[in-house]
């Protein structure tokens, strides 16, 4: 409840500019999820994500609590998650899905791998899921939050899959995945080249 409150203030209180404010629930399974669903929906963010997401019957309800001009972005974090990713990416007013990857791994009973091989499976499904359903795609956090040169490798294994971002938990993340996810000047100059030729 405190943290509920909390998030009310900051949203009244603090100039956001241009950012795009997202919630994230508890997971219903909790005591908290329901409460922190109304919440959201009472504060209108542009976006909510719940974690643990398995099957559209359960998330039909947030769907429904949130109205169409909240979307709502599903963390993918569990074997089912993942066989349920098309379906869920499929849902209306969802506007993307987000790759979990420490539940995920607990649930596989997988361990890390240095070039993240265990996840290639469950990203490829996300991000498939996504891409069919014209919504976004973004990646696991990197966990060792020290370790800038390995999250700088994971992000681009993410970019040159297709995922339109990565997950951070650390401030000191954020620089190092705005680099590798913005476009380059190859890109730009792609962009502007279609952009001109579809006004001839």
């Amino acid at each position: 409840a405190s943290a509920r409150d909390q998030v009310r203030q900051a949203l009244d209180k603090f100039d956001w500019g241009d950012s795009e404010i997202f919630i994230r629930a508890n997971g219903l399974d909790t005591a908290w999820g329901e409460e922190d669903v109304d919440m959201i929906a009472q504060a209108r963010p542009q976006g909510a994500i719940l974690p643990k997401a398995e099957s559209s019957k359960t998330v039909a309800p947030v769907v429904e609590a949130l109205g169409p001009s909240v979307p709502l972005f599903l963390m993918i974090e569990t074997a089912t998650g993942v066989l349920e990713a098309r379906a869920l990416a499929r849902m209306h007013n969802v506007g993307g899905l987000l790759f979990g990857a420490a539940d995920y791994r607990k649930n596989m009973r997988a361990g890390p791998l240095p070039d993240e091989s265990e996840l290639l499976f469950a990203r490829g499904q996300v991000l498939h899921a996504a891409r069919a359903a014209g919504i976004e795609a973004f990646d696991t956090p990197w966990f060792e939050y020290k370790d800038l040169r390995g999250l700088e490798a994971s992000a681009h294994r993410a970019r040159q899959m297709g995922f339109d971002g990565k997950s951070a938990i650390h401030p000191s993340q954020v620089p190092v995945i705005n680099r590798v996810f913005s476009p380059s000047l190859a890109d730009s100059l792609i962009f502007l080249q279609l952009l001109a030729s579809s006004k001839v």
